[in-house]
């Protein structure tokens, strides 16, 4: 699955953005090229959660230092999704996008991450999380 790819701007004006890694996923947030950002994020989960199904099949047969460097680069990747994450829900809070921040949170990739976004979500829009809609596509 190719993680580089060109998406249509969010206001659907024709313009493509192209989203190659995390430099061009910030510079499309700092542009309020939300949408394209969390196409980009959602396909990083994809890749990465068919990834780590594969390596999760394949532990039976590993040594254990190789099972050491997959947990190791599990933590990573799931470090770096998580910090994506954060970056694209602060930006949508930051613009009112309440419904669009609730979605990023509702798919975490991490546990612990969820109460501190819901407490500064709910914080910032004065609204608790239960009563923020999700956006209609979702």
């Amino acid at each position: 699955m190719n993680e580089n790819f060109k998406l249509p701007s969010h206001e659907g004006e024709g313009n493509l953005i192209e989203i190659t890694d995390t430099e061009s996923f910030q510079e499309a947030i700092k542009n309020n090229e939300y949408f394209a950002a969390l196409e980009w994020l959602n396909l990083k989960k994809a890749v990465f959660s068919e990834w780590k199904e594969k390596q999760e099949n394949l532990t039976n047969n590993m040594a254990e230092d190789e099972i050491k460097n997959f947990e190791k680069t599990l933590k990573d990747k799931i470090r770096g999704l998580d910090h994506r994450e954060n970056e694209l829900s602060k930006a949508l809070r930051e613009n009112g996008l309440w419904s669009e921040a609730k979605e990023i949170i509702s798919q975490s990739v991490k546990e612990e991450s969820l109460t501190p976004r819901i407490k500064r979500l709910e914080e910032q829009s004065g609204e608790s999380y239960e009563n923020i809609e999700l956006p209609e596509r979702f």
